[in-house]
């Protein structure tokens, strides 16, 4: 009877792959290594990540308003938190 070697799932986070004799340890390895990351997800408008980028590029601080320095500000105070 054939053998199973290995079977491989990658983290779609920073792309590392996680191989394994057994599929669902492989699969519980890149669900663990992506849950490490701690991905903080923000309600953003299209426009205000358009803006948030030309910022970064330029420098000028006119492109970020209020509402916008709020949200990243409530949003990086929930670090450490789950």
């Amino acid at each position: 009877m054939p053998e199973e070697i290995e079977h491989r799932f990658k983290c779609s986070i920073c792309g590392k792959e996680f191989k394994h004799k057994v599929a669902n340890v492989a699969e519980r390895m890149a669900r663990e290594c992506e849950e490490f990351h701690e991905i903080v997800y923000l309600p953003i408008l299209r426009s205000d990540l358009s803006h948030l980028v030309q910022f970064i590029y330029t420098g000028e601080a006119k492109l970020i308003d209020s509402r916008l320095i709020n949200l990243l500000r409530k949003y990086s105070r929930l670090e450490g938190r789950r």
